[in-house]
Order: C-alpha cells, then sequence, then structure tokens
C-alpha cells in the first residue's frame, strides 16, 4: 500500500453520550483524523480492535456516573499504538483521575473552551522543528539534487504529522497531479507517493533524535497510523531489517540516494542485483 492509500486516523470519541462537551471535542479534533463515536461502553473493545484507532478519547466518568477507568484498562491493552486519552472539561470532578493516569492514559484538560484547542494541539502535534530538527534534515538531504526535488521531501517532512496525501500535496503546491507525476519522473525521483512516505521517514528521524523512546509516539507524531506502518515504511525505504536505532541521518541519505539511483524504494537496487 502506498503512502497516498494509507487509511485515515481514527479519533474516538468513547462513551462521552450526549454531554454538551462532545460537540465541542468533535470540532477540535477532527482535523486530526475520522471522528468516530462510540457510546455502547459493550462495544468498545470489539471497535478497538475492528478500527484500530490512533487516539481514543475518554470522560473520566460516564454520563450515568461510572467510572471509565475498565474501558481505559481495555483500550490501553488492546490497542496499544493507541494514544489514549481522559478528557476533564472545566469544573468537571477529577475523582479517580490519579488512578487512570497511573495506568499510563494521557490527560487533556483545559481552564475554558476557548483554551480547549491550545490543549488538543499540544496532546496531538508533535512540537515545532527547532534548530537541532532542522540541523539533522539537513544532514539527511545533504548534497541531494535537483533542489525543487529537495524542497518537495522537506515539505513532506514538515507536514508528514498531518494526514498528507498526493491529493492534499498537490492542492498545496497549486499543481495538478500529472504535472508533479511528470516532475518527479523527469527528475529521476521515486513517485510522489513515496516522497509522502520518505516525510514521514525523516519526521519520525527528527522525532527519534529529540529523545522520544516510545515507538507508537514516534509513529502518530510521524503520521503513520500504528508501530507497525512505521516498521513497514524502514522496512520500504530504508531497508530490510532497519530499526529505529538504524535511522541516523546519514544513513537515511544513503538509503535515499539508493532510491533515486533506482527511482523507487531502498530495497530495489538489491532486487535489480539479483536480476543480474
Amino acid at each position: 500500500m502506498s503512502p497516498d492509500e494509507l487509511p485515515d486516523h481514527v479519533v474516538m470519541l468513547a462513551c462521552f453520550g450526549t454531554a454538551p462537551v462532545v460537540r465541542t471535542l468533535r470540532e477540535r479534533v477532527r482535523q486530526y483524523g475520522t471522528i468516530l463515536v462510540v457510546d455502547d461502553r459493550r462495544s468498545i473493545r470489539k471497535q478497538l480492535c475492528a478500527c484500530q484507532p490512533a487516539v481514543v478519547l475518554f470522560p473520566l466518568v460516564d454520563q450515568r456516573g461510572m467510572t471509565t477507568r475498565p474501558l481505559v484498562e481495555c483500550a490501553l491493552r488492546e490497542a496499544p499504538d493507541a494514544l489514549t486519552v481522559v478528557c476533564v472539561p472545566p469544573g468537571a470532578s477529577t475523582r479517580g483521575l490519579a488512578d487512570v493516569i497511573q495506568l499510563g492514559a494521557r490527560l487533556l484538560a483545559w481552564p475554558t473552551d476557548a483554551e480547549l484547542q491550545q490543549a488538543v494541539d499540544e496532546l496531538l502535534l508533535p512540537a515545532p522543528f527547532d534548530d537541532d530538527d532542522q540541523r539533522a534534515v539537513d544532514a539527511m538531504l545533504h548534497e541531494l539534487a535537483p533542489a525543487p526535488m529537495v524542497s518537495l521531501v522537506r515539505h513532506c517532512t514538515l507536514f508528514a504529522h498531518q494526514r498528507l496525501s498526493v491529493t492534499s500535496l498537490t492542492r498545496a503546491l497549486g499543481i495538478s497531479r500529472r504535472t508533479l507525476n511528470r516532475a518527479t519522473h523527469r527528475s529521476g525521483w521515486p513517485s510522489p507517493a513515496d516522497l509522502i512516505g520518505w516525510g514521514r521517514v525523516l519526521r519520525a528521524s527528527a522525532i527519534l533524535w529529540r529523545g522520544h523512546e516510545d515507538v507508537a509516539d514516534v509513529a502518530r507524531l510521524a503520521g503513520f497510523r500504528n508501530s507497525r506502518a512505521l516498521a513497514a515504511a524502514l522496512e520500504r525505504y530504508v531497508g530490510s531489517g532497519t530499526t529505529l536505532d538504524d535511522l541516523a541521518p546519514p544513513r537515511i541519505n544513503q538509503a535515499i540516494r539508493r532510491a533515486i539511483s533506482t527511482g523507487g524504494h531502498a530495497d530495489d537496487i538489491v532486487s535489480l542485483t539479483r536480476d543480474r
């Protein structure tokens, strides 16, 4: 499956019922994925397994006053790659909060509704690229050419955490899909869909070198649906047997050079050698 064909991230809102906060939450988190509302406690496990959400949000207690702790435990167990979040709206009781946080859930709390968007962004968005991140990306793209293709990969890296696709990429660039395909082909670079995949790999490397050690977090912040998708991308683009420990900038630079030389991904050079 190409990066352009990856399914949208799913954001599950679980057991909020008709609470007023659910409408506000929907508006604030919709940019991060497709919203799935599940209010039946008995369906939580089934939906976790079927939909593999990237983010699961629970209230601390549901509308009947029942704690969601067992459901949080279920989410952490059945969807370990998902970001499991407990929401505490303004004025809500925090009784039992320490228990669910101790389980490994993250907290989303906001003083006023006006500050909810900032709280959501801080929770779900990666930190902006700083000078160290830029230097790491520069090292990964060192001496690659032509400049327009390098700029395109850099763009894909900066926006990898969003639901980037070839369609959204061409829209942002103001060109047609055919024009973009022709430009990458003439430059001898991989397809636009593969450049999006490279952008996600570069983003994962930059996040990793910041000190992030949680694989699921690295995958989500780099735009992958889960850690398995990240592992598959490393195999495809950097080479067989690649792990997060291998994502040093020089290794990625070499892999991109191999991909350019074959017009494909890193392992294409291996298959070409075998065919000779």
